[in-house]
């Protein structure tokens, strides 16, 4: 699954995709596909390859430079008009990937379209459960909800997924069928759909902690760590946030790997050698 790395609303959508056809999430600049992400397509041996957003998210040229790859015989484009056109087809293909599977279990994933530090905690989550994120216009509260979706976690507060969006949708889903997962901020937020996470069968074990102050390491690493199972957990890369300490601590005993994701430019060596130490 391949989206632009130069924004955010594309690649969240396709965490889903990417564990939906047990596939990694790559990412490329709009204007031409880079060297490495062309070397670890060949490197992958990837035949299928879906292009995420229109061709003002990955060009034409980037199009073209993938369907000439070696080894690949299929490119397909999901896309919409905008963001929110573009979720919802992410969110249809997903489910049919996994309905063709027979693996879909109606759940979804909520958040606003706003902004990405809440949907980005729960991308493993996508990944690994096959909930697709839909996305909250925040200028009229409008989010699709595929017709086979039966359950929604709402992701953040009340500040960023409004009352009312939440009311809609026990409407429509059932008092029972909606959650929410918020925190003061983002890094608590995280940290509770992580709990989610592990509660829905996901693990402590191989947890990632990235940053929550940018998004491309963050998406990438979703994907990955939902292949593992692994929930994700986020920080400022400057200082381990207090949220994530208290995580890795409490769950040190069930955690053996730690995954890190990105440069020291992200997340510090200070910051890194804090989550080992949390983690036991």
């Amino acid at each position: 699954v391949v989206a632009t790395g130069d924004n955010w609303p594309d690649a969240l959508g396709g965490s889903a995709l990417a564990g939906a056809v047990e596939g990694p999430l790559l990412l490329t600049s709009s204007a031409s596909l880079p060297s490495g992400v062309r070397d670890e397509i060949v490197r992958l041996k990837a035949k299928k390859v879906y292009v995420l957003g229109g061709e003002s998210a990955v060009s034409k040229t980037v199009f073209d430079q993938i369907k000439s790859v070696s080894g690949v015989t299929s490119v397909e484009r999901v896309s919409g008009n905008d963001r929110y056109g573009t979720a919802r087809a992410i969110a249809d293909k997903a489910i049919a990937e996994l309905n063709a599977r027979g693996t879909y279990s109606g759940g979804a994933l909520v958040a606003t379209g706003g902004n990405f530090p809440d949907a980005t905690a729960a991308s493993p989550l996508a990944a690994s459960l096959g909930w697709p994120i839909l996305l909250v216009n925040p200028a009229n509260g409008s989010v699709y909800v595929p017709s086979s979706t039966d359950s929604a976690l709402i992701l953040g507060g009340t500040g960023v997924v409004s009352a009312s969006v939440e009311s809609a949708l026990k409407s429509r889903l059932g008092t029972a069928s909606v959650d929410r997962a918020g925190g003061a901020n983002r890094y608590e937020t995280a940290a509770k759909i992580a709990d989610k996470g592990v509660a829905a069968g996901m693990r402590w074990n191989g947890v990632g902690v990235a940053t929550g102050e940018n998004f491309p390491d963050a998406l990438a690493g979703g994907a990955m760590l939902g292949a593992f199972d692994s929930v994700m957990l986020l920080t400022p890369g400057s200082a381990l946030d207090t949220y994530a300490r208290g995580r890795l601590q409490t769950n040190a005993a069930q955690i053996r790997t730690l995954h890190v994701v990105g440069g020291t430019t992200v997340v510090s060596d200070p910051t890194m050698a804090a989550a080992k130490s949390a983690a036991g």
